[in-house]
């Protein structure tokens, strides 16, 4: 066992500045059947967004997410990991991750 954290991250140009502005979002929620995935839908719910059409969920490997981040096919990943991920790390582009604790303390 070890600790893991859950990451929310956007492009750094990208106009999702917060939570609140996820509806309608392509989200990339990590591989189905993933504990990422499930823990990915508890936030979805915790947020507002856990009805079918709230966000567009998408189901990516975390290399590519990175890729579809980087190309603009997805606004947002959730992913469960620590920070540098090597997945992100060499995308040639900024990032920035959303705030989740006012959320889910």
């Amino acid at each position: 066992m070890y600790e893991n954290y859950m990451q929310l991250a956007v492009r750094a140009d990208s106009g999702i500045g917060d939570t609140s502005q996820l509806a309608g979002a392509r989200i990339s929620l990590g591989a189905r059947g993933s504990g990422a995935e499930l823990t990915a839908e508890r936030i979805l719910e915790v947020l507002g967004l856990g009805d079918p059409g709230d966000v567009t969920r998408l189901h990516l490997s975390m290399t590519n997410a990175g890729h579809a981040l980087r190309d603009g096919s997805v606004d947002a990943v959730l992913w469960a990991g620590g920070v540098p991920t090597p997945s992100f790390a060499n995308l040639g582009i900024p990032l920035r991750l959303l705030d989740l604790s006012a959320e889910l303390p």
